[in-house]
């Protein structure tokens, strides 16, 4: 069966307890397991599935600041290799997705 890669927005605070110690926060009461998992759950249903095959995901906001700040140095006139060079030293969210 395929993997599926998927976006979930859960609490922060509840990013960071699970992160910090899962095990703890299910058995040691800070949230009861079924509340836990049931948020969990719906996080699950609610999320966002990425496409098989997708590119790398890159930060829009990132990638628009880029190109201001490197249009002020070269006063606005880009070439294909500027824009691929911008493009390519963006950082990476996700990782692309290699279709099987």
């Amino acid at each position: 069966m395929a993997d599926i890669k998927l976006v979930v927005k859960i609490d922060e605070k509840l990013y960071k307890d699970i992160y910090s110690d899962a095990e703890i926060m299910i058995y040691g009461g800070m949230r009861s397991g079924k509340t836990l998992l049931a948020t969990l759950l719906r996080a699950i249903r609610n999320g966002t599935p990425l496409p098989k095959g997708h590119g790398d995901l890159k930060d829009a906001n990132n990638l628009k600041q880029a190109f201001v700040m490197w249009s002020m140095a070269v006063q606005g006139n880009f070439t294909d290799a500027d824009i691929a060079s911008i493009i390519y030293n963006s950082p990476t969210i996700i990782e692309a997705d290699k279709e099987e």
